[in-house]
This record gives structure tokens, sequence and C-alpha cells, in this order.
């Protein structure tokens, strides 16, 4: 493999981490609509099929993002093995350096840690928030 496929490899990690990380807050925004405007109204049995149904759609995601980082650290692997032969170009000595490296399990840690937040907050919103009804002409 080619330090150019390892960059190119590196780019569409990028593009499928930014998809991934969307694709989770859009499911998240439309969870919170449908809470809103239709599950706060239903019966716990209904409401416990919805977030069974939410969960499983973000585990599928992230697992597919645990594909995604270890598809990642092998790819920071070989820039290594390259850079210890000597081969690499600038960019891919500026994409192997220690900073470079080190953002990339900060940023699971932190995504994961938000993400376990934001469902905490969803469990809670969907069993146990006691939502007000507006008031006509609010």
């Amino acid at each position: 493999m080619t330090e150019a496929d390892v960059t190119s490899q590196m780019l569409s990690l990028l593009e499928l981490t930014f998809l991934s990380v969307s694709l989770s807050f859009t499911v998240i925004s439309a969870y919170v609509v449908g809470l809103y405007w239709f599950l706060r109204h239903t019966s716990v049995l209904l409401k416990a099929i919805c977030f069974l149904g939410l969960s499983l759609t973000l585990i599928v995601m992230g697992v597919s993002s645990l594909g995604i980082a270890r598809h990642a650290e092998a790819i920071n692997k070989a820039l290594l093995q390259m850079k210890a032969a000597g081969t690499l170009s600038p960019l891919g000595q500026m994409a192997s350096e220690g900073v470079t490296l080190s953002i990339a399990p900060m940023l699971s840690v932190g995504l994961t840690a938000v993400f376990g937040l934001i469902y905490c907050g969803l469990f809670y919103l969907t069993f146990f928030f006691r939502w007000r009804e507006r008031e006509p002409g609010q």
C-alpha cells in the first residue's frame, strides 16, 4: 500500500466520521421531535418500543463508528511504518506526528461521553419527565 492510498483512506474515514456524527444527531433530533409531538401522550409500552428502536439504531451506528476508529488506527500504524522506512512525503510526516495521532482517541472519548449524556437525557425525557401542556395561543 502506498502513501497515496493511505492518505486517500484517511480522507474517506474523515468523511465517514462526519457522516456518522451528523446522522446520529439527525436521528436524535428526529426522536426529540417525535417525543415532543407524539410519544409524550402515549403509553409506556409504546415509549419503550420507540426507545428500543432508538437504542438499536444508535448501537448500529456506534459499532460502525468503532470500525471506523479501528481502521483509522490501522492507517496510523501504516503511516508510522512508512515513516520508519523513511519513505514519507511532508504530508505523510505531518499526518503521522504524535499530536495528530493523539487527537483520535480524545475525540472518540469525547464523542462517546457526549452521546452517552444525550442518551441518558433522552431516557429521562421519555420515561420520567412530566411535559407541560401548552396553553391555547402560546
